[in-house]
C-alpha cells in the first residue's frame, strides 16, 4: 500500500506518477492513496497500480538475470524487464494507476490525530519523493474514512445487492400475478 503525493497548486492527479523510491517493492495490483499537498491537503483518492511506464532498455547483465532478475509485475531492479515492471535509476520512471476514485479530502489534520496514521512517513517527511509506503494500520486509517460506495468491494457489493433486490422484486411480482390469475 502506497501514498502518492502531488501539489494541487501546480498539477492535477492523473494516471501516471513518477516513482523515485521503493522501485523494488511496488507491485502491479498494489493499492494507492492520492495525497494533495499544501493547505487543506490530505488524501483525495484511491487507486491501484496498473503497470509501469518509462522502463529503460535492459543491459546485457540484467537481461541475463543479473541485478535486475525481478518477477513479473515487480517494480525494481536495474532495468525493470517484465510487463508491469519499473526499474532502474533513470529519470522518467513511473507507474500507471487505475480504478481511481476521488472524493473530498480526508484532511491531514484528521489523519494526524488518528494513532494509526500519526507516524506515517508523509507526515514526518513530506518532502520525500513518491511513493510513500503505508502499513496496514495506516491504510485502514484512510479507508475507514472513505464512503463505502467508493471502495471497489463496496461498489461491487452495492451493485450486486441492487441487482438481487430488483430480481427478487420481479419474482415476487410474477408470483403475485400468477396467484391473482389462478
Amino acid at each position: 500500500m502506497w501514498l502518492l503525493q502531488y501539489n494541487p497548486a501546480h498539477e492535477q492527479p492523473g494516471d501516471y506518477w513518477p516513482v523515485r523510491r521503493y522501485r523494488d517493492r511496488v507491485r502491479v495490483g498494489d493499492e494507492v492513496a492520492l495525497w494533495a499537498s499544501g493547505p487543506g491537503g490530505g488524501v483525495v483518492g484511491l487507486g491501484r497500480v496498473k503497470r509501469a511506464k518509462g522502463s529503460p532498455v535492459r543491459s546485457a547483465e540484467s537481461a541475463a538475470g543479473g541485478v535486475a532478475g525481478q518477477a513479473e509485475g515487480a517494480v525494481g531492479g536495474a532495468a525493470g524487464q517484465a510487463e508491469g515492471a519499473v526499474g532502474g535509476v533513470a529519470d522518467g520512471m513511473g507507474i500507471e494507476i487505475e480504478n481511481v476514485r476521488t472524493f473530498p479530502a480526508i484532511r491531514r489534520e484528521l489523519l494526524k490525530e488518528d494513532p494509526r496514521f500519526a507516524k506515517a512517513l508523509i507526515l514526518r517527511m513530506p518532502g520525500g519523493g513518491n511513493p510513500f509506503p503505508l502499513d496496514h494500520d495506516q491504510w485502514l486509517a484512510i479507508v475507514d474514512r472513505v464512503p463505502a460506495e467508493l471502495h471497489l468491494v463496496g461498489k461491487t457489493v452495492l451493485g450486486a445487492a441492487a441487482i438481487a433486490a430488483a430480481g427478487a422484486t420481479a419474482i415476487r411480482e410474477a408470483v403475485r400475478s400468477v396467484t391473482r390469475a389462478g
